[in-house]
């Protein structure tokens, strides 16, 4: 099987205490905590972003585009990676470990589903060129025996396969 172009890089939680009931859900290609370090240095948040929790990934950007479609719906903004995390009613606590256990789960799971994609893509692709070059490889051979066995056929199919030029 040929080699899969892929780009490696991270799914990160984070969280940020000025922000309780949300969490960050983003991707770098580089290391998480200096990613937490670049989000905290503006000077409109007040409390730095501390990353909870990381995947490696080859499709970074493709593992961060399928969670946030699978958690649109608590979504704080569209333009915005942030989501709402607090998941608290009459019927269910949930302390903020296991809602950030949670976040890793669906994170996880994307990111094998992605990469099982990506080979039956890569399994899907080879398998089409295999049939296409037999296919070329029977046609071919098929010919030259109808050359070698049925020479006036070969000419009159020749020329039906190129009207102008008869060749």
């Amino acid at each position: 099987m040929e080699e899969i172009e892929t780009n490696p890089g991270y799914i990160y939680l984070m969280r940020n205490r000025s922000m309780p009931a949300k969490v960050k859900i983003g991707f770098t290609m580089g290391d998480t905590n200096e990613r937490a370090n670049q989000l905290s240095k503006p000077t409109g948040v007040p409390e730095p972003f501390e990353v909870v929790g990381k995947i490696a990934t080859p499709w970074p950007r493709e593992v961060e585009s399928e969670v946030h479609r699978q958690l649109k719906f608590l979504r704080v903004s569209k333009n915005r990676e942030f989501f709402i995390a607090d998941i608290t009613s009459d019927k269910f606590m949930a302390s903020d470990d296991e809602i950030n256990q949670y976040f890793m789960l669906l994170i996880a799971h994307t990111a094998e589903e992605v990469e099982s994609t990506k080979r039956r893509e890569a399994i899907d692709k080879e398998y089409w060129e295999m049939q296409f070059r037999h296919e070329s490889k029977r046609q071919e051979f098929l010919w030259e025996c109808m050359k070698k066995n049925y020479p006036e056929r070969a000419e009159e199919v020749r020329q039906r396969a190129n009207p102008q030029t008869g060749k």
